[in-house]
């Protein structure tokens, strides 16, 4: 991404990384965001491979993000945010 305070440390934990974010307001609400959203759509597919013997595949999580953020751009722009 360019910004290397968006990296996690090959030693930090989630929760540690998380804390650690730096950068500009914006850019880490953004980030945060983002991240929520993937985790989000890992464990939903996750619940669906475990509990409905649906097969685990990525394309499904990245497809669900696209769809959720693209959810969530176009509420920001009726917003006016």
């Amino acid at each position: 991404m360019g910004l290397p305070g968006l990296r996690p440390s090959v030693n930090s934990s989630l929760q540690e990384w998380w804390a650690g974010i730096t950068g500009p307001r914006a850019v880490i609400k953004s980030y945060r965001m983002a991240v929520t959203l993937v985790l989000w759509a890992i464990w939903r597919h996750r619940n669906d491979v475990v509990f409905n013997g649906a097969t685990p595949l990525v394309r499904v999580v990245l497809l669900f993000v696209h769809e959720e953020a693209a959810r969530e751009y176009l509420f920001v722009l009726r917003r006016g945010y």
